[in-house]
Parts: C-alpha cells; structure tokens; sequence
C-alpha cells in the first residue's frame, strides 16, 4: 500500500514539473525539451510500473484468497478439535473429581470395616455369640442356594440317636425321597481371631505366638470333631448318609486349619466332613437341582393322571350326552305320532262336529299341535362314536 502512494506521488510531481516546464519553455528550447522528454519517460516508467504493481496485487489478493479457501476447512477442523480438547478436559475433570470422591468414599468404608471386623472379631470370642453367627451364616448360604425352610431344611431339629439320646443339629437338610443331612455351625475360631490379631501388628508381630495360636485352633478344631463324632447325628435321621458336615463359616480359616494340618482325614475318620461357605454352597446348589428335577417328575406324572382322569370323565359325559340325545329323538317319533293320531281321531271330528252345529259347541278355536321336525344333533368326534363302551356312573 506505501508503495502505491510513494509511487502516486512521483506521478504527481513528474506532472507538476512537467507542467512547470512547459509553461516556462513553450518555444523549442532544447534543455526544456529534454527535460520535457525524461520527464515523460519517467512518468511512463512510473506508470507502468503502478500498472505491473497492481497486477502483482491482484495475484497476490486472488492466490490469498485461494489460500484461505483451502485452508478454511482446516480451520474448522481445528475449531472442532479445539472444542473437543475442551470437553475432554471437562470429562477429565470431572471424571477426576468422581474418583477423588470414590476414594474418599472408599477411605471412609475401609476405615468403617475395619471397626466393624474389629467388634466382629472381639464378639466372636465368646462362645454363644459365635454360634449364632455361624448359625446366620449357615442359613443366608442355604436361602441364597435356593432351598426353602420347611420344605427343604429345618433348623434345631430334635430327634434321638441310636443310643436313645436326645440330640438337635444346628440344621438339617431334606433330601428328596426322605434323606436327610446333618450340619453343624458352631466351629472353634477364638484361637484363629488371636493369631490374626497378632499378625495386624505387622513387623511388631510374634511369629512363635502366631504358630502357637494356630496350632491351638487346630487342636479345638480337633476336639469339635470327637464331639460330634460321639453325638452320631446321622443315626437319628432316616436314610443319612453316615456322617455329619461341620460347617466352618469363613474360607481363611479353613484354609488355615488344612494348612497347618490335614485335618480332612482326620474328620473323615470320625464321620465328619469339613465344609466351607464355598464349597457348601456347591452342595447345596446340587440338593437344590435335585429337588427342582424331582419336583418336575412328580409335576409330569401328576399332570399326566390328571390329564388321563379328565379325558375317561369327558368321554362319559358325552356318551350320556349321546344317549340322551337318542332318547330324546325317541321322544320326539313317539310324540309325532301321538300327534297324528290325536288329530286324525279327535281332533279334526271335534272341529267338523263344531262346524256342522254353527259354532254352537264353542266359538274358541280348538290349538293345532305342531309336529317336530327339528331331530337332535349327535355327536360327530371319534371319541364319542368309537372305543369299548364305558360304565355309566
């Protein structure tokens, strides 16, 4: 743009000059003349020049607007990009502040359940509160495996043994066909919670206490199972299988009584067999299935007598049907005919006798019977018009 006014006015003052010179020479003054003559070529130069200037200009504005028409796209794709960047990074927050809060959250649970396993953990060593907790437990395991108290178990069931003596399992599971399951809940843990309790200290922790603690839990375990041994649950259930489960409400535990000793032989031995939420669940899974198919045969067979039942009552119900319909046709011949003779008899001579004194029988006109043409439907099935002939009830 300065290039075109520094340019304009050159052209201006080469006219000015020029002008100048011309009035001051009009006659054929040869200096004036060539200066006249240089100056016009320069104006002409000057001209040009302007001309080729614009030319360049109008290139220059016609290949940048070509330029910002190739690169608007891009420029909208970069606005896009740009807006996207600013959602993510809103996401980002966001989902930054949500996970600050579930951590928080998740600090204050694990504080809580610390607490709460701290309280469970001291309640659990006394003995009564114990057994009442593994009692729960045993039966939030057997409702969530889908068996139904009163149908499929029973808990403190009394019976007596084979020595006569009074006993009552925590819970009793029902076996189709009249089987039955002792378990027992009131595993030994005060010795397990101890050696826990240690090894919370972490590196303050008394590993000689520790193993002292287990190898005590292990010898309570073992004391539980003489117990039940001596107790013969199974003796006093009809159709058990000859042993009784000793449920352990916590799979740590177990786990740790098999790992300080192989305990399961050892109960195998005394007719106890050593179970786990877990693998109880398992059992209970396959009892439950169990009675789901024995439920489903029994359903199948009573459908099928019921069926059975109903299609013998439906054919003795039409072939009464039938029947009554050939009395009733008997009927309606017997009366057709009855009519016939009643008006060939009676009837028409009564009429004639009434017409031949003038009416002066009766002026009420005697009713002429129709006769039934209409005969009853029969019944058409296969059911009803084959097969050997049923006893009438």
């Amino acid at each position: 743009m300065d290039t075109y006014i520094f340019l304009g006015i050159g052209l201006l003052a080469g006219a000015v000059i020029g002008w100048l010179l011309g009035s001051r020479g009009k006659g054929n003054d040869p200096v004036s003349k060539a200066l006249l003559e240089a100056e016009q070529a320069r104006a002409l130069r000057a001209e040009g020049e302007l001309v080729q200037l614009r030319e360049t200009a109008r290139l220059e504005a016609e290949q940048d607007a070509k330029v910002l028409s190739e690169i608007s796209p891009l420029k909208e794709k970069l606005g896009e990009m740009q807006a996207k960047v600013e959602e993510l990074e809103k996401e980002r927050t966001g989902q930054f502040n949500t996970i600050t809060e579930q951590i928080r959250n998740q600090q204050a649970i694990d504080s809580q359940l610390r607490n709460t396993t701290a309280v469970l953990a001291n309640a659990l060593t006394n003995n009564q509160t114990r057994g009442g907790w593994g009692e729960t437990r045993l039966e939030d395991i057997v409702k969530t495996a889908g068996l139904v108290k009163g149908v499929h178990y029973e808990t403190q069931f009394e019976t007596v043994n084979h020595d006569d003596v009074k006993i009552r399992p925590d819970m009793v599971i029902m076996l189709p066909q009249a089987k039955f399951v002792a378990i027992d809940s009131k595993a030994p843990m005060a010795s397990y919670l101890k050696a826990q309790e240690e090894r919370e200290k972490g590196i303050e922790a008394n590993k000689d206490l520790i193993k002292q603690y287990l190898k005590q839990h292990i010898t309570d375990v073992k004391k539980h199972i003489q117990d039940l041994a001596k107790k013969d649950y199974w003796s006093g259930l009809e159709n058990s299988p000859e042993f009784t489960l000793l449920f352990i409400p916590s799979e740590p535990v177990l786990a740790a009584t098999l790992d300080e000793e192989n305990l399961m032989e050892y109960a195998f031995q005394n007719r106890v067999a050593l179970v786990s939420p877990v693998s109880l669940f398992a059992v209970l899974k396959t009892v439950a299935y169990t009675w789901r198919q024995n439920a489903d045969e029994k359903v199948i067979h009573d459908i099928i007598n019921l069926g059975t039942t109903l299609y013998r009552e439906v054919r003795i119900i039409g072939e009464k049907y039938s029947k009554l319909g050939g009395h009733i046709d008997a009927v309606v011949d017997d009366y057709n005919k009855l009519l016939s003779n009643l008006d060939k008899s009676f009837l028409k001579p009564t009429r004639d006798l009434n017409s031949a004194s003038q009416n002066r029988l009766g002026i009420e006109v005697i009713p002429e019977p129709k006769v039934i043409e209409t005969d009853t439907k029969r019944a058409s099935s296969q059911e009803l018009t084959e097969g050997p002939e049923t006893t009438d009830k």
